[in-house]
Protein backbone atom coordinates (compact mmCIF):
# COMPACT_ATOMS: atom_id res chain seq x y z
CA UNK A 1 0.00 0.00 0.00
CA UNK A 2 1.27 3.28 -0.83
CA UNK A 3 0.54 6.76 -0.10
CA UNK A 4 0.23 10.62 -1.23
CA UNK A 5 3.33 12.47 0.03
CA UNK A 6 1.11 14.56 1.42
CA UNK A 7 -0.79 12.19 3.89
CA UNK A 8 3.12 11.23 5.13
CA UNK A 9 3.60 14.49 6.09
CA UNK A 10 0.37 15.06 8.07
CA UNK A 11 0.58 11.85 10.07
CA UNK A 12 3.34 13.58 11.93
CA UNK A 13 0.86 16.42 13.31
CA UNK A 14 -0.79 13.97 16.21
CA UNK A 15 2.56 13.37 17.65
CA UNK A 16 3.29 16.91 17.24
CA UNK A 17 0.05 17.85 19.20
CA UNK A 18 0.66 15.23 22.24
CA UNK A 19 4.21 16.87 22.53
CA UNK A 20 3.30 20.04 22.59
CA UNK A 21 0.42 19.08 25.02
CA UNK A 22 3.01 17.26 27.07
CA UNK A 23 5.77 19.85 27.26
CA UNK A 24 3.22 22.90 27.35
CA UNK A 25 5.13 24.45 24.47
CA UNK A 26 2.10 25.71 23.19
CA UNK A 27 2.38 28.31 25.94
CA UNK A 28 5.58 29.19 25.43
CA UNK A 29 5.64 29.48 21.58
CA UNK A 30 1.91 30.07 20.28
CA UNK A 31 3.81 31.51 16.71
CA UNK A 32 5.76 28.30 16.51
CA UNK A 33 3.01 25.97 16.72
CA UNK A 34 0.92 27.63 14.66
CA UNK A 35 3.68 27.99 12.27
CA UNK A 36 4.48 24.11 12.13
CA UNK A 37 0.38 23.70 11.83
CA UNK A 38 0.11 25.13 8.84
CA UNK A 39 3.54 23.69 7.33
CA UNK A 40 2.03 20.56 8.19
CA UNK A 41 -1.40 21.42 6.18
CA UNK A 42 0.33 23.63 3.47
CA UNK A 43 0.69 20.91 0.91
CA UNK A 44 -2.86 20.45 0.84
CA UNK A 45 -3.86 22.67 -0.88
CA UNK A 46 -1.92 22.87 -3.67
CA UNK A 47 -3.82 22.34 -6.93
CA UNK A 48 -1.83 21.32 -9.98
CA UNK A 49 -1.93 23.73 -12.86
CA UNK A 50 -4.86 23.61 -15.05
CA UNK A 51 -3.08 23.12 -18.30
CA UNK A 52 -1.21 19.63 -16.54
CA UNK A 53 -2.35 16.24 -17.67
CA UNK A 54 -2.71 14.11 -15.07
CA UNK A 55 -3.32 10.19 -15.29
CA UNK A 56 -3.82 7.80 -12.22
CA UNK A 57 -3.93 4.07 -12.38
CA UNK A 58 -6.47 2.03 -10.39
CA UNK A 59 -6.62 -1.28 -9.86
CA UNK A 60 -10.45 -2.55 -9.89
CA UNK A 61 -10.18 -6.56 -9.40
CA UNK A 62 -9.96 -8.00 -12.86
CA UNK A 63 -8.20 -5.61 -14.50
CA UNK A 64 -7.05 -1.55 -14.36
CA UNK A 65 -8.53 1.51 -14.71
CA UNK A 66 -6.88 4.36 -15.66
CA UNK A 67 -8.22 8.16 -15.12
CA UNK A 68 -6.93 10.84 -17.47
CA UNK A 69 -7.57 14.41 -15.61
CA UNK A 70 -7.20 17.63 -17.25
CA UNK A 71 -8.84 21.32 -16.96
CA UNK A 72 -11.04 19.80 -14.04
CA UNK A 73 -12.72 17.06 -15.99
CA UNK A 74 -11.38 13.55 -15.89
CA UNK A 75 -11.84 10.35 -18.41
CA UNK A 76 -12.18 7.02 -16.70
CA UNK A 77 -10.68 4.55 -19.64
CA UNK A 78 -11.35 0.41 -18.23
CA UNK A 79 -8.19 -1.45 -19.13
CA UNK A 80 -10.01 -4.74 -18.03
CA UNK A 81 -9.73 -7.90 -20.09
CA UNK A 82 -11.63 -8.66 -22.85
CA UNK A 83 -14.75 -11.43 -23.06
CA UNK A 84 -15.13 -13.54 -25.41
CA UNK A 85 -18.16 -12.66 -26.82
CA UNK A 86 -17.23 -9.03 -26.94
CA UNK A 87 -18.28 -6.43 -24.29
CA UNK A 88 -19.54 -6.79 -21.12
CA UNK A 89 -22.40 -4.52 -22.24
CA UNK A 90 -23.33 -7.23 -24.54
CA UNK A 91 -23.98 -9.80 -22.27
Amino acid sequence: MTLDARWLWISILPWLLVMGWRFQSWRHSPALCLSVLFLLTRPFSRQPPADEWRVTMLDVGQGLAMVIERHGKALLYDTGPAWPQGDSVNR
